[in-house]
């Protein structure tokens, strides 16, 4: 087959999705034979099923994020320090290639785990609920908003010093409120609670416990992101 015409409105998509297309987007643009000759030609790259990398170098990390994203699903978003660094959150080996880390994602439950394209390390998580709390509506690629990202990297952290440190980090940039340390006793709760409310009237200063960070992170992260918009943040 000879070089095939460039679809019309095809560099446009390519842009705003990176290069990374689903199988189903792509043929909305050529053929099944026109895009299996790209493949097979080497112009482009197919790393796992329903995932087109429009190219025939070395994809770049944010390529390798999005394929990673558009391979677990379209309900899929990416979660924890996969998505707090999207919202360029720093630390934490963010300086690392994605190809040496971790790359978390929540999927709804009961959502079947995909094998990751190019051999990425991808971590799913699952959750029986993720609404605009949770996502962010406009955000592209598709990422947990920022309070979350923080709680659940938090919750998912091995050790209770780790979480504390990623909240501690998320204070230090303004992303959150600063928590409290080795606080254990639920009798605690009604006075940091209390505490909480003034801080979201005016002094943003949050505190939670460790215990309830990994317990209820929903409900942390719902009440950071309260105060993030008292605060006038958008996200």
């Amino acid at each position: 087959m000879h070089e095939l015409a460039w679809p019309e409105g095809l560099d446009d998509v390519l842009a705003e999705h990176e290069g990374v297309l689903g199988t189903s987007l792509t043929l909305w643009f050529m053929t099944e034979s026109q895009l299996r000759w790209r493949i097979t030609s080497g112009r482009w790259q197919k790393p796992s099923r329903g995932v087109v990398v429009a190219q025939s170098g070395p994809p770049t990390d944010r390529q390798l994020l999005r394929a990673a994203l558009l391979r677990a699903g379209p309900q899929a978003v990416f979660a924890g320090l996969a998505a707090a660094r999207l919202g360029r959150f720093k630390g934490f080996g963010d300086k690392r290639p994605i190809r040496e880390m971790p790359i978390y994602l929540l999927v709804p439950a009961g959502y079947k785990r995909r094998t990751p394209p190019f051999g990425l390390n991808v971590v799913t998580h699952y959750s029986r609920a993720l609404t605009n709390l949770d996502v962010h509506p406009t955000w592209q690629p598709r990422q947990t908003r920022i309070a979350r990202s923080l709680i659940d990297a938090a919750v998912w952290m091995p050790t209770d010093r780790g979480a504390m440190a990623i909240l501690a980090a998320g204070v230090q940039v303004g992303k959150a409120g600063q928590p409290q340390a080795g606080d254990r006793p639920l009798q605690r709760w009604d006075d940091m609670e209390r505490n909480i409310d003034l801080g979201l009237d005016g002094y943003l200063t949050l505190r939670f416990p460790a215990w309830l960070v990994r317990k209820a992170p929903e409900y942390v992260a719902r009440r950071i992101l309260q105060a993030l918009r008292r605060a006038g943040y958008q996200g």
